[in-house]
């Protein structure tokens, strides 16, 4: 059970962090249009 809680929160940790990244690649690609 506790393995399973971590790695549940694992999971969640790098979801998070991969929504992060989406965000900041989404912010950099709308930085290059507008210097367009």
């Amino acid at each position: 059970a506790t393995s399973l809680s971590v790695h549940k929160q694992c999971v969640e940790d790098g979801r998070e962090r991969l929504q992060a990244q989406r965000e900041r690649e989404r912010e950099a690609q709308s930085a290059n249009y507008g210097s367009y």
